[in-house]
């Protein structure tokens, strides 16, 4: 019967295979793109629109805006999905420039990962930072959370931004000082 009715040898396979599993790090020229990106104000635009969804969604929670925020006690964050109007490279760029703010107000980077997926039909990149308040915090109790761990996550499917998300995680125990204000957190990532 086999030999009569051949079965069909080549099955697909749904699974996905992780291609690369490394830490992020960029290249001179990607620093040198980022500064010209940044001296042409590319960002203000990006910030921008973001301040305005922002404010439309507080106003307006009912209303269809890509932007979205989350706030609990223990964690507080936004996320928002890509558009066509911007790139991935503006989008990338828009991740190291928060990561830049962020060590501008004494974090560190405590690492990040970048993880390269192959399934059938697409290809998914995400890349993950994780930052730390500055380690002199933690010379006496209660420690200065500062505005808490923060991860910064990029999804990218096929080359397109899929999202961008900011997360800041806080500890609400007597061995930390209360953290200061998610809102302030954003006024100064949203300030040119």
């Amino acid at each position: 019967m086999k030999q009569l009715l051949p079965t069909n040898m080549e099955q697909k396979t749904s699974a996905s295979e992780v291609l690369v599993r490394e830490p992020v790090s960029y290249s001179k020229v990607f620093l040198k793109e980022y500064e010209r990106w940044k001296y042409n104000q590319m960002h203000h635009e990006l910030l921008l629109d973001l301040i305005e969804k922002r404010a439309k969604r507080r106003d307006y929670p009912a209303e269809s805006v890509n932007y979205y925020e989350v706030q609990n006690t223990t964690y507080s964050g936004f996320y928002f999905y890509g558009e066509a109007a911007w790139s991935s490279s503006d989008y990338i760029y828009l991740v190291y420039f928060f990561i830049e703010k962020l060590k501008g107000l004494d974090y560190f980077q405590g690492n990040s990962v970048r993880e390269v997926i192959e399934e059938p039909e697409k290809l998914k990149i995400t890349e993950q930072f994780y930052l730390k308040p500055a380690l002199k915090f933690r010379r006496k109790t209660p420690y200065n959370q500062l505005f808490g761990n923060i991860e910064i996550e990029h999804r990218i499917e096929d080359g397109e931004t899929k999202m961008v998300k900011l997360m800041a995680s806080v500890y609400n125990d007597q061995h930390y000082d209360i953290p200061i204000s998610f809102d302030k957190l954003m006024n100064e990532l949203f300030l040119f």
